[in-house]
């Protein structure tokens, strides 16, 4: 019988954070000083950003995929009000491999601070605070077939399987990145080791379109590795030799993360963004037939035997979306 990695799979329940943690910083694209709380959340909350610099009563985000608003420069969530919040996905991949299924974030500010341009604060703020385990079941996405994105030499390709596992790979023509490719089993232990110290890059025509559409106010060698046709500008120097392509996979458990619960998939992408990360969340949820939501103890008990089964309707656990306008 096969066993289940460390990781969000390894528990039936789900889990919040015992305590609450502060992290400031500013925001990569506004370039604002953000101060932001992460606490408890109940269960079956997910993830609920709390914009409290807004006036509106309805100051709450969820991090879901339906309330993607936006993929550039980065993944940006956005309620039936308009409230936004930018660059969500370092936090939320760092909950998600954590496994934290329930947290409340509160902002003061429109964006998540960059911090050092990767996950690895949020992965030793969370593993320093601990967990507590709650008292509702842990959910699963189980694929039936499999769900594909492309675009030109781009895609994306989710897969059925009993475990999460990402093969990112990518193909500049910029000679400082070339071809790289990285695989993960998606784990805490893993992601913490090999993935959240990642950081984010920039490429010289990036540079540019930046600058173009004025969408990067924070930016800075101490958190973004610049590369160039021959070498990259960081203060630092690399983390990894191939740290771009792990930020990619880093960005795209980040992206999926917004189902809401974990999905059992291989998934297969190249040279994707977040565009296309959400597109395949889009294609996936566009129809039942696509996949079953369950409890993780009843996916447990039939993983040896599962089949994939027809079924024209398949429960959507919709946090913070109201479940009448979701039927119309």
């Amino acid at each position: 019988m096969k066993k289940f990695p460390i990781s969000r799979l390894s528990s039936f329940f789900q889990h919040t954070l015992k305590d609450s943690f502060v992290v400031i910083g500013r925001g990569l694209h506004s370039g604002q000083r953000v101060s932001m709380s992460v606490m408890p959340g109940e269960t079956d909350t997910g993830y609920c950003f709390v914009r409290k610099d807004v006036k509106h009563k309805n100051n709450e985000v969820y991090a879901l995929w339906h309330n993607v608003c936006d993929t550039f420069p980065s993944t940006t969530i956005s309620n039936s009000s308009g409230i936004r919040v930018s660059t969500v996905e370092h936090i939320v991949a760092a909950l998600h491999a954590c496994g934290v299924d329930n947290a409340r974030i509160v902002l003061n500010g429109p964006e998540v601070p960059i911090v050092d341009g990767s996950a690895l604060p949020f992965v030793q703020l969370i593993q320093a605070t601990g967990l507590n385990k709650q008292d509702e079941d842990r959910f699963v996405y189980v694929l039936k077939k499999p769900v594909e994105i492309r675009e030109d030499h781009r895609f994306i390709v989710l897969q059925p399987a009993d475990s999460s596992d990402y093969s990112v790979s990518m193909d500049y023509s910029n000679q400082s990145v070339a071809q790289q490719s990285y695989s993960l089993s998606l784990s805490e232990h893993n992601f913490h080791r090999e993935i959240a110290a990642a950081r984010s890059l920039g490429l010289d025509e990036d540079i540019a379109l930046f600058n173009d559409i004025n969408t990067v106010h924070g930016g800075s060698l101490s958190h973004t590795i610049f590369a160039q046709q021959d070498n990259f500008l960081c203060e630092e120097g690399l983390r990894f030799s191939n740290e771009y392509v792990r930020h990619k996979l880093l960005t795209c458990i980040g992206d999926l993360a917004l189902a809401g619960d974990p999905i059992l998939a291989r998934v297969d992408a190249h040279c994707s963004c977040h565009r296309l990360n959400n597109a395949a969340l889009l294609k996936m949820m566009h129809s039942g037939d696509n996949y079953e939501l369950m409890p993780l103890r009843m996916w447990h008990q039939r993983r040896e035997d599962f089949r994939p089964v027809t079924s024209k309707k398949a429960p959507v656990r919709l946090y913070g979306f109201d479940q009448e306008t979701a039927r119309g």
